[in-house]
């Protein structure tokens, strides 16, 4: 039996920080939900595009925001869990 029982406890992942990261850059790659509607309750000024009025739908692509995060250095492409 392993040091932290059958099940997998967030005991036992703090202590596989490999894992983790393989697990972060996984969904940094293949997010669970790529885009996310929203309707603006407010005026919201888009930095490079219009200013959305209050009841404009409007659709946040968290795909592209991985994609782009200055915290993700060299190929953003590419699977790279020790980043």
């Amino acid at each position: 039996m392993s040091k932290h029982g059958p099940t997998l406890t967030s005991a036992a992942y703090q202590e596989m920080p490999y894992t983790l990261a393989v697990i972060k850059e996984t969904l940094r790659m293949a997010q669970i939900v790529a885009y996310v509607p929203r309707v603006a309750t407010r005026e919201l000024p888009v930095p490079g595009g219009p200013t959305l009025t209050s009841g404009c739908p409007f659709i946040i692509a968290l795909a592209a925001m991985s994609a782009s995060d200055p915290a993700v250095k060299g190929e953003v492409d590419s699977f790279q869990p020790e980043r």
